[in-house]
């Protein structure tokens, strides 16, 4: 029974089994943000426990269901590692198990139908929904289907057959396909993104080709695949020119390897891949370009020299990659460019061009070395290029 007045009737008509969790919005900083932003955070920021969530029910009408889960219309849940959260996600998969199998069991396949939400979903929804006129005039079934419809970013567990029908109103990453998104749900699904580029690259079909699938089978799944490498892996070139702005100029450099001309229909045109100069002297990397399958894992290996971590080659390299450079930690054969401090913005390298044109003649000479060996065994054509050049092409 309510612990105290009944306020609303905005949960009126609905059942709720409050699962025993962690109930906090502390530690969720998106969460906490959204909550501040919508105003329903002081509210929210009070709940420390299960009861608090029962009693904030109770107070706006709505029903408790402590046993039996065919009463409820919502399941609620505090955490995701909490205990009775687990339960009922094992129990939806043992549930979807024996679907596949022909089997049924009414029990489980309720569960199936309901997940288990956020508790902010609660909040959130009262705020949204008190500040509605059209509440009265509903009737519960309506009501649930306008007004208390969890997206999927408020599932806690959420089972195939939910997947499928938030498939009606929803993209893979959560945006809604027919209502304007909030700042929140853009984040959210820039999360779900990188997430999903590495859980299952056709989950929407096969819109991506076989060459991502072969590049997922070894791509190292803690990092994420640079945006670069995909735009000029798997796209076309009209499509990378309908899709990248006039900032991305090193995604269509002209042969020449100095000029950056406008987007024309140039076969020659390709994609700067800049080596920076900025790891231990005479630690050069890979020098097969084959050998360098996944540029994620091994820049974790390539440790950057102490010394040059502040240099100014250093400060522009977030520069190269907004316009859409393909950094590599190795000076492999396929390098176009090498980016490091010379004393001109640009020289194309030759076996005879002089050290002094490097401001360190020690990691100058060194460096030319290492182009020198890679020349020995196949002619390479590499330009060196200034921080301050870079710094010119933004402009």
């Amino acid at each position: 029974q309510p612990c105290g007045k009944v306020e609303t009737k905005i949960f009126g008509g609905f059942g709720f089994m409050i699962l025993d969790g962690k109930y906090t919005i502390e530690g969720n900083h998106l969460q906490k943000k959204q909550a501040k932003s919508e105003g329903w955070y002081r509210e929210a920021s009070e709940v420390k426990s299960q009861q608090d969530v029962i009693d904030f029910v109770l107070k706006h009408g709505g029903k408790i269901v402590s046993v039996n889960h065919h009463d409820a219309d919502f399941v609620v849940g505090g955490n995701v590692h909490d205990a009775r959260v687990s339960i009922f996600e094992r129990a939806i998969e043992r549930a979807e198990e024996l679907g596949r199998n022909g089997e049924t069991d009414d029990s489980l396949q309720k569960m199936v139908q309901l997940g288990v939400i956020k508790w902010t979903f609660l909040y959130a929804t009262y705020h949204r929904v008190s500040k509605s006129n059209e509440l009265d005039a509903l009737g519960v079934t309506e009501k649930k289907g306008a007004l208390f419809a969890p997206r999927k970013h408020d599932y806690l567990v959420l089972s195939n057959y939910i997947k499928n029908h938030l498939g009606n109103v929803e993209d893979i990453h959560g945006m809604h396909l027919y209502e304007d998104s909030s700042m929140f749900e853009f984040k959210r699904a820039l999360s779900e993104v990188e997430t999903q580029n590495f859980d299952d690259p056709d989950v929407d079909g096969s819109y991506l080709d076989k060459r991502y699938k072969r590049m997922d089978s070894n791509h190292d799944k803690t990092g994420t695949i640079p945006w670069q490498h995909q735009l000029d892996t798997f796209f076309t070139k009209d499509e990378k020119m309908a899709i990248t702005g006039p900032r991305h100029k090193f995604s269509f450099m002209e042969e020449d390897t100095l000029s950056i001309e406008s987007r024309s229909d140039s076969t020659n045109q390709y994609t700067m891949i800049l080596y920076p100069d900025i790891y231990t002297i005479g630690k050069y990397g890979s020098q097969k370009e084959d050998d360098v399958l996944n540029e994620t894992q091994n820049q974790k290996e390539r440790a950057v020299c102490k010394k040059s971590a502040t240099s100014e080659v250093a400060s522009v390299l977030p520069l190269t990659k907004v316009m859409g450079a393909k950094t590599t930690s190795h000076l492999h054969e396929g390098v176009t460019h090498v980016l490091c401090d010379i004393v001109c913005d640009t020289l194309n390298w030759n076996p005879c061009i002089c050290t002094k044109t490097f401001r360190d003649p020690k990691r100058g000479s060194s460096l030319h070395q290492r182009l020198k060996e890679m020349n020995s065994d196949s002619p390479i054509n590499v330009v060196l290029v200034s921080p301050s050049w870079i710094r010119a092409q933004w402009l």
